[in-house]
This record gives structure tokens, C-alpha cells and sequence, in this order.
């Protein structure tokens, strides 16, 4: 089985080709793409569809990310698995950003698909944040304005996340973010808004949770809960304890039925959720303009951040 359109940037294959003897009688695995040789090294990650190897490329010694995945694996899944791995394929193809993780190339045999995309040796932001947050606003800051451009890079070719939240943010081996992880993401089209429910619950904004309609907005909004979490150390609605806050406010209106199948205290998060208001913040603990731009993130999808440009000219930044 093939998936159409994969081979975008070279219509050579991976070809394995062996490689030399390592200490313990083991043999270093290469791949051959044309005439460029890669070695392949450590395994960077695990998923449900196969492994993410570090490669070198002998001849200019630059490193990579391959991203081998299993088409047995795949194709044990539903068609809407499939369309969602190809359709994350075709839009990794559109992009070249620093603050993006780029793919490089792509292309397919009988049993695997191959993507070679840029390498990012800093782990994931996840991995990073202090159990009690970053108590250097600079850092925050840092942080934050990273991810701004590239967000405004995804959302200047109409692309809206959809799942934003620190274990889809990587970092290169100078500390600066990249986004990744783009299963959940989509364009949007003519009509300009979406409905579909999907996301990380913690960190969806309250329109996506009612099923829209929602724009690219919805993605500030999981943006001002990920710099909550940057501030504090954990999301809003938790205390350190890992339950409910007592001092947030909740919606008081009926829930929509898909939110009603749901036990009491996810329903409960729900309900803080769609009350589109953050959980007042320590008077001493960061800077008005700190403050306030999570505020402006957090808010009712008409009061929120709308672009970049409001973003840049913050007092904030």
C-alpha cells in the first residue's frame, strides 16, 4: 500500500545499506537517499506508529530527525488516523520557519514512511518547566515572543493549531522554541471559522469546547494558558495538588449535551472553563504588563489578542 503524494522534496527512496561493526558486534544502521548517505543514531522518541532517530549525513556532517513510521501501524487505524497523518504530511510541506519544525523530506517504501525533519536536541518545553514555574519574567518573555512569531507565521497561511500546549513546543539545543505536532491542525477555509471539537481539554479555549464556531483566536487562548503554566506551574484551574481551584469563577448556563456525558468533576472543569475567566492572580508575583497580557490572552474570544501586530505592540514585550 502507498499513500499518495508522500515523495515531496526528492523522489529517491531510503534505501538501507548496512553499515560498520560498532564495540559490541552490533552494526550502525545507514540509509542512502540518492547519493547522500545518513547513519542513523539514538532513537529521540517512541509513538504509536513507530520511532524518531537522530541521522547524520556523512558528507556535511549535519544532523536530522527521521521519523520512521510502521504503515502496518497506520493502517490498523481509521480512515480519519490516515487522512489526519496525511493531511499533517501535506502541511508540514508548506512550512519553513526557525520557530517551526520544519520537514526536509519525504518519501515511502512497501512498509514504512519516512520523514526527515529539523532536529531539536533541547527535549520538549514540558520536560523544562520548574515544578513551581520560571520566576524570571525574561524568560517568560523569551519564551512567549518565540512562540508569538511562530504562531503568526502558522496563522499568516491560515493554519490554527488546535493543540497548543508544552509537550508540542521543542526546543534546539540553544533553549529557542519550535512548534510541532500538527495532527490536530488544520486550515481554515472560506467561511473562516471551525466547529469541531479537539484538543488537549486543559488547555482548549471555552469556543472550541461548545464546538464553535472558533478562528485562530482559539490558539491565544491555549497560548495564555501555556504562560500560566510558565508563571506558576500549573495550569489555572488546578492547585498545586492537582485539584480544583476554589476561588474560580464557573458558568452558570446550561451545558451542551456532549458535555453532559461526562463525570462530576470534569464537568466541573468544564464549567470553569466556559466562565472564560482566569483565577485571580498574586498581586506581587509578576508585572502589571505580565499580568496583563495573560488576561488578554484568557479572555472572551471578543476582548482576546486578535493578531501579532496587538501582540507586538504590547507594553508586555
Amino acid at each position: 500500500f502507498f499513500f499518495p503524494h508522500l515523495p515531496h522534496r526528492t523522489n529517491a527512496s531510503f534505501v538501507r545499506c548496512g553499515g560498520e561493526k560498532m564495540g559490541g558486534g552490533s552494526s550502525k544502521i545507514k540509509y542512502r537517499v540518492g547519493n547522500r548517505e545518513f547513519q542513523v543514531g539514538r532513537v529521540l522518541g517512541k509513538g504509536a506508529f513507530g520511532k524518531v532517530h537522530c541521522i547524520r549525513e556523512n558528507n556535511t556532517e549535519k544532523m536530522f530527525a527521521l521519523k520512521i513510521l510502521e504503515k502496518n501501524f497506520v493502517l490498523q487505524k481509521s480512515k480519519n488516523t490516515i487522512n489526519s497523518l496525511l493531511q499533517e504530511k501535506e502541511m508540514l510541506t508548506m512550512f519553513s520557519h526557525p520557530f517551526v519544525v520544519n520537514l526536509l523530506a519525504s518519501t515511502q517504501d512497501e512498509e514504512k514512511l519516512y520523514l526527515v525533519l529539523d532536529l531539536k536536541l533541547g527535549g520538549d518545553l514540558a520536560f523544562h518547566l520548574p515544578e513551581h514555574g520560571w520566576k524570571e519574567e525574561s524568560t517568560i518573555q523569551f519564551y512567549m515572543a518565540n512562540l508569538l512569531i511562530g504562531l503568526q507565521y502558522l496563522h499568516s497561511k491560515k493554519v490554527i493549531h488546535r493543540d497548543v500546549k508544552p509537550g508540542n513546543i521543542l526546543l534546539d539545543e540553544h533553549g529557542y522554541a519550535a512548534w510541532t505536532d500538527f495532527n490536530l491542525s488544520t486550515m481554515i477555509g472560506s467561511e473562516g471559522f471551525l466547529t469541531r471539537n479537539c484538543g488537549t481539554p486543559l488547555y482548549e479555549a471555552p469556543e472550541v469546547y461548545l464546538k464553535g464556531p472558533y478562528d485562530l483566536r482559539a490558539d491565544y487562548w491555549s497560548l495564555g494558558v501555556m504562560m500560566f503554566e510558565m508563571m506558576f506551574g500549573r495550569v489555572p484551574w488546578w492547585t498545586k495538588d492537582n485539584e480544583l481551584r476554589k476561588d474560580i469563577e464557573f458558568f452558570e448556563g446550561e451545558l451542551p449535551d456532549h458535555l453532559k456525558k461526562v463525570g462530576d468533576q470534569p464537568r466541573s472543569l468544564h464549567r470553569a472553563i466556559l466562565a472564560e475567566k482566569l483565577p485571580p492572580l498574586p498581586s506581587n508575583s509578576f508585572s502589571q504588563p505580565c499580568k496583563d497580557f495573560l488576561n488578554l490572552l484568557c479572555s472572551p474570544q471578543a476582548t482576546r489578542l486578535q493578531d501579532f501586530q496587538q501582540a507586538k505592540e504590547h507594553p508586555f514585550f
